[in-house]
């Protein structure tokens, strides 16, 4: 699996799940974000895609985007809004479109192999 797929299949996931992915201390919503962010910007895995594979990947990548900011910071950064915010939901779709288009086989995606530093 490669880091794109693991990403694209950690936002597929419910919020129930995706919460288990991570360390209880860190924000859960940025991790899922930020590794999706990271692999994307590789692009490694879509240099062969089609362009409505690449079309699915980048409608997702834009949502995010135009979700950044600080006055988006509580998405991101308060947990419970996985399970309850439009914005999630939406995710969720669209990350469920990029597995599609890429005819992946759903797979469990291994929890994070981040390392975190405590400030």
């Amino acid at each position: 699996m490669t880091e794109l797929q693991r990403a694209i299949y950690a936002l597929a996931l419910s919020p129930e799940i995706q919460l288990g992915l991570f360390r209880d201390f860190v924000c859960k919503g940025e991790e899922l974000v930020l590794d999706f962010e990271a692999a994307y910007a590789e692009g490694l895995s879509l240099s062969l895609a089609s362009a409505s594979q690449r079309l699915a990947f980048d409608e997702l990548d834009k949502y995010l985007e135009s979700h950044s900011g600080t006055q988006f910071q509580e998405l991101y950064m308060d947990d419970s809004q996985l399970f309850d915010n439009v914005f999630w939901r939406r995710v969720r779709v669209l990350a469920n479109q990029c597995i599609s288009s890429m005819g992946w086989e759903y797979q469990a995606p291994p929890k994070s192999a981040a390392i975190y530093v405590r400030g």
